[in-house]
């Protein structure tokens, strides 16, 4: 590639356009050689990228380019909204459809849904839109709402959840959109969402779980609790504590054997000491994984026998 199309590209996300690459010398033949050889990927009409740059990314990222695509050929007529803004700000996604980009029309421009694009429209006040890496996008308040609005209770929990942790967003300003937004289609699940969101979830992973525990019908837990020996020293923070079923659940995603907790060996070696502690102090103990997520009824029957072994311990030790 032309060394300066290359350098505008970078500037743009990794895009280019036609009119860019017929600037530098690019005919409409020589850009179709270039997508036939393989050297480019076309991103949507009029917009490419470098394929093998292209192939090696993931959803999340092939989604960003498809954003700067979209921005390039429609600047700031729209809003980059929902799902498209979830993702912009960093927020939490899990299982969303992320082939298509969503944006809100600033112009007055009609709603439409195209392959790789939903033009949304309605009504943005000040303070409504906000740019992140330049592109201009919904505001994080918005953005949770409407993805939550869009798509099921599960996914837009995990949405929610992760912006409350990150501190973009409160639950007193969500409740306040939701109230003026009742009328908006998908206003019923926002709402369920709003009243389940936590910031103590400190992945989708657990928030995933702790909706499944909920819709088991399972006594509500703390979340991230310190846990104390009869010294008063840390023993440790627990995902999920059960106080009055003496239960303990901790969700493993796996992330604290990466090496970023030190050497994975180390890490399992204590994760088992203090899993040893907590279960002498007379916890039981319930780790669950992703794939446990994929059957909630086992998971709940898993912990429901935890609670059936912390009573019988309970009872054994008032009898004698």
């Amino acid at each position: 590639m032309d060394r300066r199309l290359q350098t505008v590209a970078a500037d743009q996300g990794g895009v280019f356009t036609r009119a860019q690459a017929c600037r530098y010398g690019y005919d409409d033949e020589r850009i179709q050689r270039m997508v036939r050889s393989g050297r480019w990927h076309r991103i949507r009409r009029g917009a490419y990228t470098d394929r093998q740059a292209y192939e090696g990314l993931g959803a999340l990222d092939r989604h960003r380019i498809l954003m700067r695509a979209v921005h390039l050929s429609l600047g700031d007529r729209v809003a980059f909204s929902h799902t498209s803004a979830a993702l912009a700000h960093g927020f939490d996604l899990w299982a969303v459809d992320l082939t298509r980009v969503h944006v809100t029309r600033l112009d007055g421009g009609a709603g439409r849904v195209e392959r790789d694009l939903h033009h949304h429209v309605g009504e943005l006040a000040d303070g409504d839109v906000t740019r992140v890496d330049g592109l201009p996008t919904t505001a994080p308040t918005r953005t949770v709402l409407e993805t939550s609005m869009i798509v099921p209770v599960e996914q837009g929990l995990v949405v929610a959840d992760s912006a409350l942790r990150m501190g973009a967003v409160s639950r007193e300003r969500l409740r306040e959109l939701l109230e003026s937004s009742r009328e908006w289609p998908g206003a019923r699940d926002a709402g369920a969402v709003v009243s389940l969101a936590d910031g103590r979830a400190e992945s989708a992973g657990e928030t995933r779980a702790r909706l499944a525990m909920s819709d088991a019908g399972l006594p509500a837990p703390e979340l991230q609790v310190d846990i104390c020996d009869r010294f008063g020293t840390l023993v440790g923070r627990v995902d999920f504590l059960f106080p009055e079923q003496n239960t303990i659940v901790e969700f493993d995603g796996k992330v604290k054997y990466d090496g970023t907790y030190g050497e994975p060996s180390d890490v399992v070696y204590e994760e088992k000491l203090r899993e040893d502690r907590l279960r002498e102090m007379g916890y039981e103990f319930v780790r669950i994984t992703w794939a446990d997520l994929g059957n909630p009824a086992r998971l709940a029957a898993r912990i429901r026998h935890a609670f059936a072994r912390a009573e019988a311990r309970r009872t054994a030790a008032f009898t004698r």
